[in-house]
């Protein structure tokens, strides 16, 4: 939840800009939705990276043991 919600305020920032420079318009319903969406998504994809790191760790000791 750390990682979570700095990323969906970035998300959310950078869509408002794209709102206003696409469609000069407030469209704050879809800015949300969108901004939460890319959020879960790169949230997502941080926490499988940081999973497989710690997996490649694990591996790495096993075969020193070996």
């Amino acid at each position: 939840m750390k990682e979570f919600i700095p990323i969906f305020f970035i998300w959310l920032i950078v869509c408002y800009a794209a709102t206003i420079i696409i469609f000069e318009s407030n469209i704050w319903g879809i800015l949300i939705i969108i901004s939460m969406l890319l959020s879960l998504l790169t949230t997502t994809y941080i926490s499988q990276k940081s999973r497989i790191e710690e997996l490649d760790k694990k591996i790495d000791k096993l075969l020193d043991r070996n």
